[in-house]
């Protein structure tokens, strides 16, 4: 009887002993994501949950670091947040000043064209305190193929996926040598960048025309950026707006391409004005 009242007592105190590790554990649970497919080309949503983080960490200042799979292009915060690229590290961190205020982050990861169908992605979020180790938790991305529509009977298939017609992009309909004269083609879908730049400076990260997010940092001295942007598409309109009349802190210049059949895609870059 004693031994099983000493035995007892042991597991019980074994079992305290792993009470701490087991509620850091679950406390340290701070990232989650809708779905964790995506489409080639698309970008990756998540969200980080400030208030799971570890006491200790959220006591004092600290930062949330985001890397992981080389493939990423871009990372982009929802709002006006905007983070901070190392690009030798391949990371982005914003700091828990910036952070003032949010309880979830919510991110949007952009990957480069090799990322293909089949391929599973790293995204690693770290945060990191003034002091002590730093917490940090994976998510696994699988990119799959982009769903194909099989092009109509006696059409080719055209660039970025537009169906183009044997006859010049008109539909032909009827029968027994009557021919309708109906028109079902609207103009190229092509709403992309060929190029975008700024005068002197160097985008982050660099361009490409499925990334629609860039950032860049002026001086104080700098009022204006000088936007060359270019279609993909000639018959497509491009319009600049917001990259005048720049004071200190952040700005989003817009960049708006209006393909030939009225669908408007948008690029921004947001810059900010150091302060005198």
């Amino acid at each position: 009887m004693k031994k099983r009242t000493l035995f007892l007592f042991l597991g019980v105190a074994l079992l305290c002993s792993f009470l701490p590790s087991l509620g850091a554990l679950a406390e340290n649970h701070f990232t989650s994501a809708p779905a964790t497919e995506i489409t080639e080309g698309e970008a990756f949503g998540y969200q980080i949950d400030l208030t799971a983080l570890p006491e200790e960490i959220k006591a004092a200042p600290y930062t949330v670091i985001i890397s992981g799979s080389p493939m990423i292009k871009a990372v982009a915060f929802e709002g006006e947040l905007q983070p901070t690229y190392d690009q030798e590290k391949n990371v982005y961190t914003v700091t828990s000043e910036q952070l003032n205020g949010v309880t979830t982050l919510k991110v949007n990861i952009s990957f480069s064209e090799a990322a293909v169908a089949g391929q599973q992605l790293t995204v690693t979020t770290a945060v990191k305190g003034a002091e002590g180790e730093p917490v940090s938790e994976d998510l696994l991305v699988t990119v799959k193929a982009a769903a194909t529509t099989p092009p109509e009977e006696g059409t080719d298939q055209g660039d970025e996926g537009e169906g183009v017609s044997g006859d010049g992009g008109f539909a032909v309909t009827g029968g027994g040598g009557d021919v309708g004269g109906s028109s079902v083609y609207a103009g190229s879908a092509d709403n992309y960048l060929k190029s975008l730049a700024v005068t002197g400076m160097d985008l982050s990260p660099a361009f490409h025309k499925t990334n629609d997010t860039y950032f860049l940092t002026v001086d104080a001295n700098t009022d204006a950026i000088s936007v060359s942007a270019k279609a993909n598409d000639a018959k497509a309109k491009v319009v600049t707006a917001g990259n005048t009349s720049l004071s200190s802190g952040l700005h989003k210049v817009l960049i708006s391409v209006t393909a030939e059949n009225g669908e408007v895609r948008y690029y921004r870059i947001y810059v900010t004005k150091e302060a005198n």
